[in-house]
């Protein structure tokens, strides 16, 4: 659940592998309110052992930010 006081935009959440190398990219806007959403986009598995989601938080009028989020899920070879 998020709960949003101004307009954020998460931009980007971004996949990245063990390598650190990017696999993918996205941007998701969360207006004011309260709810919830859905981030999804589409790529290819390389090579790694993981996959890593990196979502920085940033309101509408800054250019960067600290807040990040962060998953990682291990990825099992066919």
């Amino acid at each position: 659940m998020i709960i949003v006081s101004d307009p954020i935009y998460l931009t980007p959440f971004t996949f990245k592998s063990a390598d650190n190398s990017s696999v993918a990219q996205d941007t998701e806007v969360v207006t004011k309110g309260s709810g919830q959403t859905k981030f999804e986009t589409e790529f290819i598995v390389p090579n790694t052992k993981t996959i890593q989601v990196f979502t920085p938080l940033s309101a509408q009028s800054q250019s960067s930010t600290s807040t990040v989020d962060m998953w990682a899920f291990k990825v099992v070879p066919k």
